[in-house]
């Protein structure tokens, strides 16, 4: 029903909404841009193909298409020093 691939340029991030403002803006204006700076790694989850679509048609999610983002996670890595 979905598949997971490298965020891209070609995904409608302005329609994603998950009702957390920080995350929808973040996805929206930040994510593809850490990418590129190689600050962090996006993934989304997007329908798998046209009968996908279809389902969450059905389901209700009438805005849904080949390229909508339905979920994502971001990875990063980060160090800290303690001094001890």
């Amino acid at each position: 029903m979905i598949k997971l691939e490298p965020l891209t340029g070609d995904h409608d991030r302005n329609a994603f909404d998950c009702d957390v403002e920080a995350l929808d803006n973040w996805l929206r204006q930040t994510a593809l841009q850490h990418q590129r700076k190689g600050i962090s790694r996006s993934f989304v989850a997007v329908p798998n193909d046209d009968p996908s679509v279809a389902a969450f048609r059905n389901d209700g999610y009438e805005d849904v298409g080949t390229n909508s983002i339905v979920g994502f996670y971001a990875l990063t890595s980060a160090q800290v020093s303690v001094d001890g």
